[in-house]
């Protein structure tokens, strides 16, 4: 799975079930594509990739150092740095959802059904 410039590759071999399509999507589209739209994501600044990590972490269970670490081939206390740099940043941004997503909740419907409160048109 990878996120390329304005385009989404979604590897059959790795997403074997819809409930994985559906992270990657979550992961991929509502979280890094918003950043790379709204908030001018730069993926070769390694403070933002780190920030969008942990955006992803936070709201869609992922692996923020180890996607920083792999993006940016750096070793694991470069990632770590980079990430203590932005984590209170970018945990406390929850946009485009609007709240930390629990798994098997109702979360996401919420989220979508509260986007008009957020200025955002439904």
């Amino acid at each position: 799975m990878v996120f390329v410039g304005q385009h989404i590759v979604v590897c059959q071999n790795s997403a074997s079930s819809e409930s994985i399509v559906r992270g990657v999507l979550l992961h991929e589209i509502m979280i890094h594509m918003f950043d790379y739209c709204q908030n001018k994501l730069d993926v070769k600044n390694i403070d933002h990739l780190a920030c969008t990590e942990i955006r992803a972490a936070n709201l869609a269970h992922s692996k923020a150092k180890m996607s920083v670490m792999a993006v940016h081939k750096v070793s694991e206390e470069i990632a770590e740095a980079a990430i203590e740099r932005v984590l209170t940043k970018g945990y406390n941004d929850l946009e485009p959802v609007g709240r930390r997503i629990r798994r098997n909740s109702l979360d996401m419907p919420r989220a979508y059904a509260e986007g008009h409160l957020y200025g955002y048109k439904m």
